[in-house]
């Protein structure tokens, strides 16, 4: 067992390689159960093992844990700050190989991915994913305020930041009214005195 990874508990399934006559494929660390895909084992661990603890690996620096070990040892690279993949046009440099791989698509234009219903590409699959909800009209990201819905988590704190000032130390001493930065409370200062 690797040491750097501590399994939220000590047991583990016993027997042969329930893949056996059925080839290569990808097993369940907690069950036994056999998949022809990663996907279908992954789909598996949410649907069967999601609560429970003794099938998931945690990181040693904080709360995180997952099913698959391989997560948390590229987890664990973001508290050690370990970026060995450096990519040789810019110098930027990545914890995964794969991310770099991505990077890449920054200097060669490759955007393998599409959007189905206007045709619009794009870099990366979580990009396309946000775009589609233009689309289909999908706005996850509610403001627990006023109820206003966005197409992503940055529209929502973008919103939160500019129209909804919680604990804010820019406060209008003429006024009472608070700001979410220095320059909108100067700004603000113009109203009650516009000679400034």
């Amino acid at each position: 067992q690797d040491e750097s990874l501590h399994p939220l508990s000590l047991t583990e399934p016993q027997g042969t390689n329930p893949l056996g006559s059925v080839g290569s494929g990808f097993c369940c660390e907690v069950c036994g159960a056999a998949f022809r895909s990663p996907k279908a084992l992954k789909n598996h661990r949410h649907k069967v093992h999601l609560h429970e603890e003794g099938s998931r690996h945690r990181c040693r620096s904080c709360p995180y844990s997952s099913y698959d070990k391989t997560h948390v040892i590229r987890h664990e690279k973001t508290h050690t700050g370990e970026r060995p993949y450096e990519c040789q046009i810019c110098g930027k440099r990545f914890a995964e190989k794969t991310d770099l791989r991505i990077h890449h698509r920054v200097h060669t234009g490759v955007k393998p991915f599409a959007c189905h219903v206007c045709g619009k590409k794009f870099t990366h699959k979580p990009n396309m994913r946000i775009h589609l909800r233009l689309h289909t009209g999908e706005r996850p990201y509610g403001c627990d305020a006023c109820g206003k819905t966005f197409i992503n988590s940055s529209g929502l704190t973008k919103h939160k930041k500019k129209h909804h000032v919680v604990c804010s130390p820019r406060v209008c001493g003429v006024c009472g009214e608070a700001f979410p930065t220095d320059f909108g409370l100067s700004l603000h200062g113009l109203v009650h005195n516009p000679n400034l």
